[in-house]
């Protein structure tokens, strides 16, 4: 008996149904992953700031250091640095050679899954290292006691890039932030510092939402303001359990290890 074969029409039909079903699946197959790079930036960025709750227990409380902080001269300088390039610049320190690196013995915790390579560097060299993390932490809290933050307090509605809110614009808290990931266009991306400052923005990656972390481990995405400009660390204040209120803008270079015990107010 002979079987009748596919007719052109047929063969259509069939091809047009299988594209019908992956144009409807695709976007929902795209969604599901990024929601998953989402749940493991927060997972890796719970981990990284659980390093550094984990070092303060070994340090009195007080949080690691940052970029510029350092003991000892020559040859016999100690980095404490939790990222690990502290002053010397070879982006290659970077995470192993941190101060917080021995609590998670893994890089792979330190760069978000969606952190996508943009080369920014002039130097070629430096373009295998350029995403060695993905997060900063506020430069002001280097070798801060955690026991003396009390909060964050942020605007809504930013001003320009200098723009520090009094208290009564700066209404929106939060609970202390000691990580923040920082946006692909902006200076972390090439590792070469630590410190959450000045101008800095944290991404939007994850559905317009960047991720922060807290003094107590956890960590979120959350939305903050774009315009009229991104938030940046000038935009935040925090706020001192000894009633001080103190803004993260500062630049690495100008604040050394413990500095936040006696800093003066900003607002």
């Amino acid at each position: 008996m002979r079987h009748r074969g596919f007719t052109l029409i047929e063969l259509l039909v069939v091809v047009a149904i299988i594209a019908l079903l992956i144009s409807i699946l695709l976007p929902a197959l795209n969604d599901a992953k990024r929601q998953a790079r989402d749940v493991i930036c927060k997972s890796n960025m719970g981990q990284v700031a659980r390093g550094m709750l984990l070092y303060a227990q070994d340090w009195q409380d007080c949080l690691p250091g940052s970029t510029g902080d350092y003991y000892g001269s020559g040859a016999g300088r100690v980095y404490l640095d939790w990222l690990g390039l502290g002053l010397t610049g070879d982006l290659r320190r970077a995470p192993s050679q941190g101060t917080i690196f021995r609590y998670l013995n893994d890089e792979r915790v330190y760069t978000c899954p969606s952190h996508r390579l943009v080369t920014e560097s002039n130097d070629p060299s430096t373009w295998l290292y350029e995403h060695n993390t993905s997060y900063t932490g506020p430069v002001v809290l280097t070798g801060a006691p955690i026991p003396m933050l009390k909060r964050m307090r942020y605007t809504l509605t930013p001003g320009g890039k200098s723009y520090i809110p009094t208290l009564d614009q700066a209404v929106e808290n939060m609970m202390p932030m000691i990580l923040a990931e920082e946006d692909a266009n902006w200076y972390l991306t090439k590792s070469k510092d630590s410190a959450w400052c000045n101008w800095d923005q944290i991404t939007d990656r994850h559905k317009k939402a960047g991720g922060v972390a807290f003094v107590d481990g956890h960590a979120e995405q959350r939305k903050f303001a774009s315009f009229p400009i991104p938030t940046n660390a000038w935009h935040m204040l925090y706020e001192m359990t000894d009633g001080r209120f103190i803004s993260p803008w500062h630049y690495g270079g100008s604040i050394k290890f413990g500095w936040i015990r006696t800093a003066k107010t900003d607002r």
